[in-house]
C-alpha cells in the first residue's frame, strides 16, 4: 500500500471503510485520546455533515484521493483553533456504531458543507414479533411478542412464549398440517415437533405437520427462513421452496425465496445439504459450509459460490450487514421490516451501493437521517410511503 505522511489519515479512512484491525483501532484510539484537539478533529471529520460519500456505479474506492484529501484536511485542522464543545468519544462511537458504521458508497471525499434541517416526520418504528398461526380446521390465532399461552390441540401441545412457539407431541398420532404466516414488519421463531428451530423473517410463511410420522420430515417455506435442523439419520429433513427441494440430515442454513426477486438463494452455515431443483435436468447440487446456491427462475439456471455467510444470516441476530449492496435491494429489505411503500423517483439512484451495518431495532428514520445528511439520496416520508430521489 502506498505510504502517506499522515498515519492518522490512513487509520481514519480504514475506520470509515470498516477495514481497520483491532491493533490499528487501538492505535487510533490512543491518538484520539492524546489530546482534546485530536478528539475534536476526529469527530468533526467523522460527523456526517463534514463529508460526502459520492455515489458510484463502481464498487472500487479511490483510496489515494481519499487519503490525500483527508491528510490535507488534518494538516489544516491541526493548526491552533478556538475552543469548541467536544463530543464524548465513547458515547459518540457507540451511537454511531449502532446506526451504520461504516457506510461506504463509492469515493469518500471530505468537505465542509451547509445542510438544511430535515422536516419533522413521524417516527417509523422497527418491526417486532408477530405472526398468525392457522390450524388444519381453519381456526386462526394471533401471536405477538407478548403472547404467553399453552394450547392443546389434536394431542399436540403448543407453547407460545414471547415471540416463539414450540410444538411437542408425545403420542404417535395422525399429523395435522399447520401454517404460520409472518407479515411485513414482523418476525417469529418456532420449534417444530422434532426439535428443529426455525427463524422466520418478514413476509414469510411456513407450512409444516404437527408431528413427523412419515419417512421424511417435510416442510414448505416462502419468503426467508433460517433452519437449525435436529439430526435424525433415519428421517431426512426436506425443505420445499422456490422450485427446489433441500435435503438435510442435521445442519444450519438460510433459505430466501421472495416471489418478486425471481430467484431462490440457499446459504449453508454448517453441515451439508443436497439441493435438487424441480427442473431435474439441472441435477442435484451439494453444498459445504460457506457456500451458496442461486436458482434463477427466469433462466432456469443454478449457480454455486463461496460467500461470507454473516451477510446472509445476520438478520436473525438482529442486524443487517450490507456489502456493496445496491440501494434498491437495501430498500427492499428495509421495506419488509418497516412495512414501507418505497418509490424511486430516479432510476440511477437504485444502482448506488451501500456497505455497512444497521441494527434492526433502530427506527427507519435513523437510517434515513444518515443517508440524507451525506447526500446519498433525498428521502421524502409521508406516513409509510418513502420516495427516494437524487
Amino acid at each position: 500500500m502506498k505510504q502517506y505522511e499522515s498515519r492518522e489519515s490512513a487509520l481514519i479512512v480504514k475506520y470509515i471503510k470498516g477495514e481497520i484491525t483491532d491493533t490499528e483501532l487501538t492505535e487510533l484510539d490512543a491518538w484520539i485520546g492524546a489530546s482534546a484537539s485530536n478528539k475534536q478533529l476526529f469527530e468533526s471529520l467523522l460527523l456526517e455533515e463534514n463529508f460526502e460519500i459520492r455515489r458510484s456505479h463502481s464498487s472500487k474506492v479511490d483510496l489515494d484521493k481519499a487519503y490525500q484529501q483527508l491528510q490535507r484536511k488534518i494538516a489544516i485542522r491541526q493548526k491552533p483553533v478556538a475552543k469548541t464543545r467536544v463530543l464524548n468519544w465513547k458515547r459518540f462511537s457507540a451511537v454511531a456504531a449502532s446506526i451504520l458504521i461504516p457506510l461506504a458508497i463509492g469515493v469518500v471525499v471530505f468537505m465542509q458543507t451547509e445542510r438544511q434541517p430535515r422536516p419533522q416526520v413521524a417516527t417509523i418504528e422497527a418491526g417486532n414479533h408477530k405472526a398468525q398461526l392457522f390450524f388444519s380446521s381453519g381456526e386462526r390465532i394471533e401471536l405477538d411478542e407478548n403472547t404467553t399461552d399453552t394450547i392443546y390441540k389434536d394431542n399436540t401441545s403448543l407453547v407460545a412464549d414471547h415471540g416463539m412457539i414450540s410444538y411437542s407431541n408425545e403420542k404417535a398420532v395422525e399429523a395435522q398440517i399447520n401454517r404460520i404466516v409472518v407479515p411485513r414488519g414482523g418476525e417469529f421463531q418456532m420449534v417444530l415437533a422434532d426439535g428443529t428451530k426455525v427463524w422466520l423473517n418478514s413476509e414469510s410463511e411456513l407450512v409444516f405437520p404437527t408431528v413427523f410420522n412419515e419417512a421424511t420430515r417435510s416442510v414448505e417455506v416462502s419468503g426467508e427462513a433460517y433452519f437449525e435442523v435436529t439430526k435424525n439419520k433415519e428421517k431426512p429433513f426436506i425443505v420445499k421452496t422456490g422450485g427446489q427441494q433441500i435435503k438435510v440430515l442435521g445442519t444450519a442454513f438460510n433459505v430466501r425465496n421472495y416471489s418478486e426477486e425471481e430467484r431462490a438463494i440457499t446459504t449453508l452455515v454448517e453441515g451439508s445439504i443436497a439441493l435438487t431443483p424441480d427442473a431435474m435436468a439441472l441435477g442435484s447440487v451439494l453444498l459445504s459450509p460457506g457456500e451458496q446456491t442461486i436458482l434463477d427462475f427466469a433462466t432456469v439456471g443454478i449457480s454455486k459460490q463461496s460467500v461470507d455467510v454473516s451477510e446472509f444470516v445476520s438478520w436473525k441476530e438482529g442486524e443487517y450487514i450490507f456489502k456493496s449492496k445496491p440501494l434498491v435491494d437495501v430498500m427492499n429489505e428495509l421495506a419488509r421490516w418497516y412495512d414501507l411503500d418505497v418509490e424511486f423517483g430516479d432510476e440511477s439512484i437504485k444502482r448506488s451501493v451501500v456497505t455497512g451495518k444497521f441494527k434492526r431495532v433502530n427506527t427507519f428514520n435513523a437510517f434515513v437521517d444518515l443517508l440524507d445528511k451525506i447526500e446519498v439520496a433525498h428521502f421524502e416520508i409521508s406516513g409509510n410511503k418513502v420516495t427516494i430521489t437524487e
